[in-house]
């Protein structure tokens, strides 16, 4: 899964798949299964924010800076292994994050950016995927 942009929504998803994994608890989580996946079985391939302090850091360690405020929701979330990379900033940015977005096989790309950036972006990407995937994709996501 990508992330394109770093905000609560994401610390809380990123928390509650650790805490998943670790307990089995449902905290942090809206939903447990996404299209018949349980969330604890989710990794994060790309991450991407707008924010000059996220960029560059481990997604685990980029959940909590500012402006982010959702509350921890455990001791610690071990370093994702992912580096926040430069967002959306512009429609000329559109080709290099999907780019980056196919060259890592990303399946699902949840996002908290500007909708006409994404939407150019996602266009983009799906093109670059193969048509069965991206109808799939974008049937499963309509029913969310």
């Amino acid at each position: 899964m990508a992330a394109v942009g770093v905000g609560n929504n994401i610390s809380a998803l990123v928390q509650g798949i650790t805490l998943r994994r670790a307990t089995g608890s449902l905290v942090g989580i809206r939903r447990p299964v996404l299209h018949g996946v349980d969330v604890g079985d989710i990794d994060f391939v790309a991450a991407y924010d707008r924010s000059a302090d996220k960029v560059g850091m481990d997604l685990a360690e980029a959940i909590f800076l500012p402006p982010n405020n959702f509350p921890r929701l455990s001791a610690g979330v071990p370093p994702a292994g992912i580096a926040v990379s430069r967002g959306l900033t512009d429609t000329s940015e559109v080709d290099r994050v999907a780019g980056e977005l196919a060259a890592a096989a990303t399946k699902v790309v949840l996002y908290a950016a500007s909708r006409s950036l994404l939407s150019a972006t996602f266009r983009t990407w799906s093109r670059r995927r193969s048509r069965t995937s991206t109808s799939r994709l974008r049937r499963g996501a309509r029913r969310q």
